[in-house]
């Protein structure tokens, strides 16, 4: 699950900045490398993957603590990258705290729907 999360986080962080280039003109893509397209997919597959690995060695110690957290902390972080590319102008905790709330209200749905029958 952390792997898909950091590369679809990536890419969709890779869509969000070549909408705001072709929308608002090239001069808001400013300190951005040309290998922009692959290099930022990438670096959020790693990082994802590194919390991925966290997480999976808490959810073996404190199983369901660890689920808990964990699920939430990828969604959000997962959310969090278009959200404060897109919105330069909003504080970088708002967004954070609105890609918490999100993931906290989705992740039960999220489980009703892979696992019909579960009310985690």
């Amino acid at each position: 699950m952390a792997a898909w999360l950091g590369l679809a986080a990536g890419w969709v962080e890779v869509g969000t900045r070549v909408f705001l280039k072709n929308a608002l003109g090239a001069g808001h893509m400013y300190l951005m490398m040309r290998h922009f397209i692959w290099s930022v997919p990438l670096a959020n597959l790693l990082m994802f993957l590194s919390a991925g690995l966290i997480f999976a060695t808490a959810s073996r110690r404190w199983s369901r603590l660890g689920l808990w957290i964990g699920r939430r902390t990828l969604l959000a972080l997962a959310l969090l990258p278009p959200m404060l590319v897109a919105g330069r102008q909003v504080y970088s905790w708002a967004w954070l705290l609105l890609a918490g709330g999100i993931a906290m209200r989705s992740i039960p749905a999220l489980a009703r729907i892979i696992q019909p029958g579960s009310n985690k």
